[in-house]
């Protein structure tokens, strides 16, 4: 049996489609824009570097805060970069067409969405606040909304890419956190 033809995956692929076809339309040419800005600000191409700036900074002027935050966000990204990219080659699951472009097999999970998790679970646990946790969860749904304005992922990629990057900053927590 296929993986398509179970009613769970019917149900999901059914989801996500209604969702994108009552987004799409909704969404103009500044929501396209604002989403296109979001995804250069999500990508663990601009996330680890400010991460290992902090870190470093923190280390070299002594704000302990400050390096262990940063530590612990490179460390998220890190493991979040090999879970997401193990995931991608598992599930093949093709994203959603666009005019031009040859849909791939890399859509899910959503990478911008669990680099943000990721970063704001790791946050989180650095400074041990619950308010970290929610604005940066508040993001990272945002950045999925906006990969599907963008039609580069499905809805459910998002999903799937918030809980890796939210297990993937637990996950290392431990080990880059110190507690008193």
């Amino acid at each position: 049996m296929n993986a398509t033809e179970l009613p769970a995956v019917r149900e999901i692929v059914g989801f996500d489609e209604a969702l994108r076809d009552r987004l799409l339309p909704a969404c103009g040419p500044r929501s396209v824009a604002a989403a296109r800005v979001l995804a250069v600000l999500t990508s663990r191409y601009t996330l680890a570097p400010a991460a290992l700036a902090a870190w470093r900074l923190g280390h070299v002027s002594g704000r302990r805060r400050v390096a262990t935050a940063g530590r612990a966000v490179v460390a998220a990204l890190a493991a979040e970069a090999v879970a997401a990219t193990a995931v991608k080659m598992i599930a093949r699951r093709r994203r959603p067409p666009r005019s031009g472009r040859p849909p791939n097999d890399r859509s899910m999970p959503s990478g911008h969405t669990a680099n943000v998790a990721a970063t704001a679970t790791a946050l989180a646990a650095a400074t041990d606040s619950d308010v970290v946790l929610a604005a940066g969860m508040l993001l990272a749904v945002v950045t999925a909304a906006s990969r599907v304005v963008v039609n580069r992922h499905w809805a459910s990629d998002g999903i799937a890419g918030l809980l890796l990057g939210y297990a993937c900053a637990k996950l290392t927590a431990p080990f880059t956190v110190e507690r008193p």
